[in-house]
């Protein structure tokens, strides 16, 4: 099993620029930060099939300590290696 966080360290680690996903989700799933360039930021939850979609986590994500880092992620698909603006930072 791979190290587990809560969902306040999950946090931080996301506005470092990682991708994570709760243990219980599919593999294909997950989340990150984007960081708009003149707007505010906001939680993007990102399906490797392309989706994305604005986050909002529930009080179940917000209360359990199973978030993890999300491990299979495309090239293609990874916040740090898309568009500067999905994570404010250069790759």
């Amino acid at each position: 099993m791979s190290e587990q966080f809560s969902f306040s360290t999950a946090l931080v680690m996301m506005r470092c620029g990682l991708a994570l996903r709760r243990a219980e989700w599919r593999p294909n799933k997950w989340v990150h930060i984007v960081s708009p360039e003149n707007s505010l930021s906001y939680l993007e939850m990102v399906i490797n099939d392309g989706r994305r979609a604005p986050y909002t986590p529930s009080r179940c994500d917000l209360f359990t300590d199973d978030w993890m880092y999300a491990a299979a992620l495309s090239q293609s698909q990874s916040p740090n290696t898309a568009d500067t603006t999905s994570t404010g930072e250069a790759p």
